[in-house]
């Protein structure tokens, strides 16, 4: 499910990057995937629902082109409503067997509060079964990777940022599509041995305690990146 941003400060060269992003994202997709996708501004409204790909490339992109044609960046956006609309219909068409992925792609610049990171916490939850992880594509020259870190760590996925046509082309080449979705290690906690009588004077990261169980675990993509700075 791809939860498009279609806020007011989305207009111009960032919309038109985020729908190139979904035209891209839909265009990597196999026959047998499923795909939907959700525009959210002070409403959110599903566009496309759990649609099966079929063997045609040209028509599944002249339809997703289509859709997008018509949506418009206008308006603010509630953000708790687009992620609860998005995973409302991945959890529709949702099979154990599949990997299934939320993506959002944004300014940043959305209202978002702990309503909607709780949301996406509770379907990224791992027991038996595989969750329903959430991705973030960031774009627009005033991103702001505050939100879609936060929403990218509840959501045990990574996000990436498009600063243009190129970058996205990147994106999507075979081995970097597939890394930027997929989970390549779950549970990462890093430890760090100290000499004695040495303690942190500061700490720069996502999160530090002398007792493991109060550090929250990474889920990694690969080639994803855990940047720690400390005195």
């Amino acid at each position: 499910t791809i939860l498009l941003d279609s806020s007011g400060s989305m207009v111009g060269a960032p919309m038109e990057l985020a729908k190139a992003a979904v035209r891209g994202l839909a265009g990597r997709l196999r026959p047998g995937d499923r795909l939907s996708l959700v525009a959210s501004n002070r409403q959110a409204q599903v566009l496309l629902q759990g649609h099966t790909v079929g063997s045609n490339p040209a028509a599944e992109a002249a339809e997703v082109a289509s859709i997008l044609s018509r949506v418009r960046a206008d308006d603010i956006t509630d953000l708790n409503r687009g992620i609860a609309a998005a995973y409302e219909t991945a959890l529709k068409g949702y099979d154990y067997r599949y990997l299934s992925r939320v993506v959002v792609i944004s300014d940043g610049g959305a209202n978002a509060g702990e309503l909607a990171l709780q949301t996406i916490a509770k379907h990224a939850e791992d027991s038996d079964r595989q969750g329903i992880y959430l991705a973030g594509i960031g774009v627009g020259e005033g991103f702001n990777d505050q939100l879609m870190d936060g929403f990218t760590d509840k959501g045990r996925g990574a996000y990436l940022f498009l600063d243009g046509e190129e970058e996205l082309g990147r994106l999507l080449e075979e081995r970097s599509f597939v890394a930027a979705f997929d989970v390549a290690v779950k549970n990462v906690r890093l430890k760090m041995v100290m000499p004695p009588g040495w303690r942190v004077v500061q700490f720069h990261g996502e999160q530090v305690s002398a007792r493991a169980a109060d550090v929250v675990p990474q889920y990694l993509s690969s080639n994803d990146q855990m940047i720690y700075h400390l005195i």
